[in-house]
C-alpha cells in the first residue's frame, strides 16, 4: 500500500512538473484532452452534493398534507390546478408549509405496455402511502378494487350516511392480487368503497365529464381525516 501511494504521488508531481513548464496554450489544451472527463464527473457529484445538503437539511421540502391522483383518462391541467386551489383554500393548508400534490394517471388511450407501466408507476405510489384520494374514470375502476386499494367506507361514514347516500356508494368485492405467485392472497370480501360522483355539485361545476367519476379513498391512506374532509364536502356536500 506504501509502495502504491509513493508511486502516485510521483506520478503527480512529475505532472505537476510537466504542466508547471507548458505555455498557457498548451496547458488548456492539455486539461482538456486528458482532464475534462474526470473534472466534468467531479463538478456534478459537488453539485449533487450541495443539492442534496440544501434541500434535505438547509431548505427541506414541505411535508406531504394531501395526495390526490386523477386515475384512468386525461384530465387537463387547469382542471387538475383548481382542484389543488380549491383543496389548498379549503383545508387552509400554506403552500409554502404543506405540499397538495394532485397528478393525472391517464393510461386508458395508450397502447398496453404503456398502460402496464402507469398502472405499476401508480401501484408503487399508493403502496408508499402517497394517495389520499383516488378520482377514478369508471372504465379504470376494476384496476383498484381487484387490488385491495380501496379503503371500506364503513370505516369513516357513518351508518346514518351510508343509509342516506346509498344510491351513490358502490359495493364490491374486495380482492387482494399476488403478482408473485399469481393468485389471490385471501377469499374477497363484500363491501362499500366507491362514491359516484354523480350528485356533486362541486366536481359538475369542476368539470361536467367528471360526475361519471368516483372517489375512493386508499386503504393505507396515513391522512385519513383529511381524505375524510374532501369526501365529505366537495363529494357529499356536507
Amino acid at each position: 500500500m506504501k509502495q502504491r501511494i509513493e508511486k502516485y504521488k510521483t506520478e503527480w508531481k512529475n505532472e505537476r512538473a510537466k504542466m508547471k513548464n507548458m505555455p498557457l496554450r498548451e496547458k488548456a489544451v492539455y486539461i482538456r484532452q486528458y482532464y475534462f472527463w474526470p473534472i466534468l464527473l467531479g463538478a456534478v457529484a459537488i453539485y449533487f452534493a450541495i443539492y442534496l445538503i440544501f434541500a434535505n437539511f438547509i431548505n427541506p421540502s414541505p411535508p406531504l398534507g394531501l395526495g390526490v391522483a386523477f386515475y384512468g383518462a386525461q384530465v387537463h391541467e387547469d382542471i387538475l390546478r383548481q382542484f389543488e386551489d380549491d383543496v389548498a383554500y379549503l383545508l387552509d393548508f400554506d403552500p409554502e408549509q404543506i405540499v397538495i400534490n394532485v397528478q393525472n394517471y391517464s393510461f386508458l388511450d395508450f397502447d398496453p405496455e404503456f398502460g402496464i407501466m402507469r398502472m405499476n408507476l401508480f401501484d408503487t405510489l399508493v403502496a408508499a402511502a402517497q394517495k389520499d384520494v383516488v378520482i377514478v374514470h369508471p372504465d379504470a375502476f376494476h384496476f383498484l378494487h381487484t387490488n385491495e386499494y380501496a379503503m371500506d367506507l364503513r370505516l369513516f361514514l357513518d351508518e346514518d350516511q351510508l343509509d342516506q347516500f346509498a344510491h351513490l356508494i358502490l359495493y364490491g368485492y374486495i380482492t387482494h392480487w399476488n403478482r408473485q405467485t399469481a393468485q389471490f392472497d385471501r377469499e374477497p370480501f363484500y363491501t362499500p368503497f366507491g362514491i359516484s360522483l354523480r350528485e356533486s355539485e362541486y366536481f359538475a361545476a369542476l368539470h361536467p365529464a367528471l360526475s361519471d367519476w368516483l372517489i375512493i379513498i386508499p386503504a393505507n391512506t396515513p391522512r385519513l381525516a383529511t381524505a375524510q374532509t374532501i369526501v365529505n364536502t366537495k363529494v357529499l356536500g356536507q
